[in-house]
């Protein structure tokens, strides 16, 4: 089976919005969101060339794909790339948020060799 290596900004990003969902929603809505993180990885693990390749004017991000989750949660876009050995999950963004700047911040630089 492919790797799916999640970074921990992208970690952050999860966790983040299923608390969120959480406190809107209920623990089930939360978990939920969970679940539909792992369906994902596992589709993109599969088909990488699946998502869009971003973009953006930093150089550091031109291998950088772009895919949405599933309903209801599809105003997440995840930012990853594909690696030797599987698939690298950079960030899960929603939507309406200032992507470039997200991707960048906090000394984001690269992605792993593909």
């Amino acid at each position: 089976m492919t790797k799916v290596s999640v970074l921990p900004l992208a970690d952050f990003d999860i966790a983040e919005a299923a608390e969120a969902y959480v406190e809107q929603a209920g623990l089930a809505l939360g978990l939920e969101f969970f679940a539909a993180c792992e369906r994902t990885w596992l589709t993109l693990a599969q088909q990488p060339e699946l998502g869009r390749i971003t973009r953006f004017a930093a150089p550091q991000l031109n291998t950088v794909r772009r895919w949405q989750l599933e309903a209801p949660f599809e105003v997440y876009q995840v930012f990853y790339a594909a690696t030797n050995d599987g698939l690298q999950v950079i960030r899960v963004l929603h939507g309406a948020r200032d992507s470039l700047g997200r991707l960048v911040e906090r000394g984001y630089g690269s992605v792993a060799s593909g």
